[in-house]
C-alpha cells in the first residue's frame, strides 16, 4: 500500500525530485505577492486580483511558528460578481504534493503546457474564473512554504491534522475577505479526495455546498493488497478489463470503453467476487474453467492466471499485460507502455506513465515570481518526499480500529447537510486509484447517490492531461458549480 501511495504523490507532483525539504530559519514576517490581471474566458473579458499569501502556524508559544501554508488566490473584481459568487478551494495529494497539477495542468488562469520541447506557460482556456473565485493551497512542506521546527509540524502530516489545518485556513480566508456566507466548494485530487472527506467531516459552520473528487482514493484497506483481503482484485478488475482491450489483449467485441467498463463491473460483482469468496473451496477444475473467462476478461493467460490463484495484483498486471511483446504499461496511466526489464524493475520505479512528462517545477517557480510577484529565492518543491514517508495514519486507526477508510465521513456529512453534493471523477485508465472503488466504498458507506454525481473519463490517474477530457471536464465542473 505504501508503493501505491508513493506513486500517487510522483504523479501528482510531476517530478522525480528526491530530496527532503531542508528546515529553514523563521523569517520575520509572512511572505506575500499581489498582482493584477485581465483574461478573457468564454467570450468574458474578466479582470482580477491575485494574491499569494504566506501563513505562519504556531504552537503553544505564539512568538515561534514551526511551519507555514500558502494560499494562492484568484479573486474576480471586473465584472461585478454576484454577492453569492462561490469559492473553491482546490488542493492536491501525495501526501506531501502541491497544488501546481491542477493550479497550473487544469483550473488556474494560466497552464504549463508540453509543446515537445519545453513546458510553455499560457492563458488556460479551461479556468474556472468565470464561475467562481479560486484558492489553491499548498500544504507545509510543499510548494514554497517553510519548516521552522521539523519535529512540531508533524502534527498537520497526519489526516485530521492536515484537515483541520485546512479548515482553520478556509474559515480564515472567508473573513478575511468579507465571504463567510458565499458557497464554498473543495476540489482535491488522489489523497486530496481523502483531505476532503475529512474536512467534510469537520467543516462545523462553513457553508460547505459541494466537493469535487478526481481520482478518488477513499479506502485504503479494500485497496491493500494484503493475505485474506480479496476486495483489490474485485475492483481493479474493471480497471484491468479497460486497458486489456484497450491493448487489443482482450475483444471489445464493438464495445465502446465505457460499455467494457460497465461489463466488468457486473462480472466483478456476480461472477468474480463469488468465486474468490469460495477460496480452496473452488475445485480444480471450477478454477481452470474460471480461468479461461477471466482471461477473456484480463488478456492474462489463465495458466498465469491459476499459478497466481485467480488473484493478479496490480503489479502483476502492469508487467504481465504486454510480456510477450517485452513491454510493461503504466500504473498512473496503463495506456502508456515502456521496455520491460529483465529482471523487472518492480513499480513504481520503472512506471512509464510518471517519466514521460519532464518536471516543470521552475517554470512553475518562475510564474510565481514573475505573474504573480511572489519572491522567493528558494526551490519550489512540487512533491515532498519526507511529508510522504512520514505521513501518520493514527487518527484514522483509532477512528475504525485499524480499518483506515473516509467514506463514512463522506456519507455522513451528505446526511447532516441536505444541500451538499458530490462530485467524483475519475479515469478508465488509472491503476493507481481505480475507477471502481470511489463508487464502491462510498456506496457501503451508506452515502445518499442522489446527490452524487459520477463521471469517467478516458484517460488515467490524471484526466486534465488529455485536452479533449478536460475540456468535458471543465464543462461538468462549471455546470456542478452552477
Amino acid at each position: 500500500m505504501k508503493i501505491r501511495l508513493l506513486v500517487i504523490a510522483i504523479l501528482l507532483a510531476n517530478v522525480a525530485e528526491l530530496s527532503a525539504q531542508q528546515a529553514a530559519a523563521p523569517a520575520t514576517k509572512p511572505r506575500m505577492g499581489i498582482a493584477e490581471h485581465a483574461v478573457t474566458l468564454h467570450g468574458l473579458q474578466l479582470r482580477y486580483t491575485s494574491r499569494v499569501k504566506e501563513e505562519f502556524l504556531y504552537g503553544a508559544d505564539p512568538l515561534k511558528p514551526f511551519c507555514s501554508i500558502i494560499s494562492t488566490s484568484y479573486v474576480l473584481h471586473e465584472p461585478r460578481p454576484a454577492e453569492n459568487r462561490p469559492v473553491v478551494f482546490i488542493f492536491n495529494g501525495g501526501p506531501g504534493a502541491s497544488s501546481s497539477p491542477l493550479h497550473m495542468g487544469a483550473f488556474g488562469p494560466y497552464r504549463l503546457q508540453w509543446d515537445g520541447k519545453a513546458h510553455v506557460l499560457r492563458d488556460n482556456p479551461h479556468a474556472l474564473l468565470d464561475v467562481a473565485d479560486l484558492v489553491f493551497v499548498d500544504p507545509p512542506g510543499t510548494g514554497f512554504t517553510r519548516v521552522f521546527d521539523a519535529d512540531s509540524v508533524r502534527r498537520f502530516w497526519e489526516v485530521k491534522g492536515d484537515a483541520a489545518m485546512m479548515v482553520d485556513l478556509i474559515t480564515r480566508w472567508l473573513k478575511e475577505n468579507g465571504r463567510q456566507h458565499v458557497p464554498v466548494y473543495l476540489c482535491g485530487e488522489s489523497y486530496g479526495t481523502m483531505r476532503a472527506a475529512t474536512v467534510m467531516s469537520l467543516a462545523g459552520d462553513l457553508p460547505l455546498k459541494g466537493v469535487i473528487m478526481l481520482s478518488a482514493f477513499l479506502d485504503m484497506t479494500a485497496l491493500t493488497d494484503a493475505p485474506g483481503n480479496d476486495m483489490p482484485y474485485v475492483l481493479n478488475l474493471p480497471t484491468m478489463a479497460c486497458l486489456a482491450v484497450f491493448h487489443g489483449k482482450a475483444p471489445a467485441k464493438g464495445r465502446s470503453v465505457e460499455q467494457v467498463y460497465s461489463d466488468a463491473v457486473d462480472f466483478a460483482a456476480r461472477e468474480y467476487a463469488p468465486m474468490l469468496f469460495r477460496g480452496q473451496h473452488a475445485s480444480m477444475g471450477e478454477k481452470k474453467a474460471f480461468a479461461k473467462k477471466l482471461s477473456s476478461v484480463t488478456g492474462l493467460p489463465d495458466t498465469f492466471l491459476l499459478r497466481r490463484d485467480l488473484r493478479v495484483n496490480i503489479h502483476d498486471f502492469e508487467l504481465g499485460l504486454l510480456a510477450d511483446k517485452g513491454l510493461r504499461i503504466g500504473q498512473l496511466n496503463g495506456q502508456v507502455t515502456g521496455p520491460l526489464h529483465a529482471p523487472a524493475a518492480r513499480p513504481p520505479f520503472d512506471d512509464p506513465s510518471f517519466v514521460s512528462t519532464p518536471s516543470n517545477k521552475q517554470q512553475v517557480a518562475d510564474y510565481f515570481r514573475t505573474k504573480l510577484q511572489f519572491s522567493d529565492t528558494g526551490t519550489y518543491r512540487t512533491i515532498n518526499f519526507e511529508v510522504n514517508s512520514k505521513w501518520n495514519w493514527s487518527s484514522l486507526d483509532e477512528e475504525y480500529g485499524g480499518y483506515r477508510t473516509v467514506a463514512p465521513y463522506a456519507a455522513q456529512a451528505l446526511h447532516a447537510r441536505s444541500d451538499l453534493r458530490l462530485m467524483v471523477a475519475g479515469g478508465f485508465y488509472d491503476l493507481a486509484t481505480p475507477l471502481a472503488a470511489a463508487p464502491f466504498a462510498l456506496d457501503h458507506a451508506s452515502a445518499p447517490a442522489s446527490r452524487i454525481t459520477y463521471a469517467r473519463f478516458r484517460t488515467g490517474h490524471s484526466i486534465f492531461e488529455n485536452e479533449d477530457e478536460l475540456i468535458r471536464l471543465g464543462e461538468m465542473v462549471r455546470a456542478f458549480l452552477k
